[in-house]
């Protein structure tokens, strides 16, 4: 018998039809860490190359059996979630996951897409921070997602906010608080702040390029992954950030020089190198 045993992680968010983003991005982030993929899908959506287009929420109970059945049915290590929605989705989604406190939860806040489009309504933003957050082990905001959840200003030290989101999940989890919407344009920085309070950055040099769709998303996925895969959650984060680089710096054009990052870059530069 040749069969191995997977790790199993689950992803809750929307569909993306261009294949760029959302459950389409973590599925492939997944697979290139080994980790087998369940989904719960909380929308449809018609995209192109830049734009969402259309939205078609899955209803609520859907949703809610949906993480219900993968969690019942099999031994899931870690959850990410994006795209939520409404307030009633985010409901659902805390009814699904009410008796499943001990599986590690990664939160990405989604609240607009790239080209500006709303992915969570004003209920659901209440909700996300009244009932999700306070049981997520890792909060991957970027800055505008950071401030906006956490009432801070332009001038609000980035530590500040840190702390202000810190103060929105369990205790014992981190906060990446994501650099890419930095002004350094040489680096990207992000700020992490440990359950201690203890803060450090994450640095890279920051890569130009249009082939940056999914960016978000394959970074908390890619954490979530490590930590299906047995890392602790420190560890994860930092094995991310060098996994989202790769990706970056190895991004897809599909058309006019717009694309989404590559999840599977590494497997592709090992493939080169055989064929050198």
């Amino acid at each position: 018998m040749n069969a191995r045993t997977q790790r199993i992680a689950l992803t809750v968010g929307g569909s993306d039809s261009s294949g760029q983003a959302g459950v389409q991005a973590d599925l492939r982030t997944f697979a290139a860490h080994d980790v087998h993929a369940l989904s719960a899908f909380t929308a449809l959506t018609v995209q192109d190359h830049e734009r969402v287009l259309d939205i078609e929420p899955v209803s609520p109970p859907l949703l809610e059996r949906q993480v219900t059945q993968m969690l019942s049915s099999f031994p899931v290590r870690a959850i990410k979630t994006g795209m939520l929605v409404s307030g009633p989705h985010v409901a659902a989604l805390c009814s699904a996951l009410s008796s499943h406190a001990n599986i590690p939860l990664v939160v990405d806040p989604v609240l607009l897409s790239t080209s500006g489009t709303r992915l969570l309504d004003d209920a659901g933003e209440e909700a996300l921070v009244s009932d999700l957050l306070p049981r997520a082990d890792v909060f991957t905001p970027n800055l505008p997602e950071a401030m906006q959840l956490t009432a801070s200003s332009a001038d609000t030290p980035y530590p500040e906010i840190a702390a202000a989101c810190a103060a929105l999940i369990n205790p014992r989890g981190i906060v990446v608080l994501k650099g890419g919407h930095g002004g350094d344009p040489g680096f990207s920085r992000d700020l992490v702040r440990m359950p201690n309070g203890v803060l450090f950055q994450l640095e890279t040099p920051r890569i130009e390029t249009g082939a940056s769709r999914g960016t978000g998303c394959t970074f908390s996925a890619a954490i979530a992954a490590g930590i299906a895969n047995g890392l602790t959650a420190d560890s994860a984060v930092r094995k991310a950030k060098a996994y989202i680089t790769g990706a970056l710096r190895h991004g897809v054009i599909l058309r006019a020089g717009r694309g989404p990052v590559a999840q599977l870059w590494d497997l592709l530069a090992r493939k080169e190198q055989t064929r050198d």
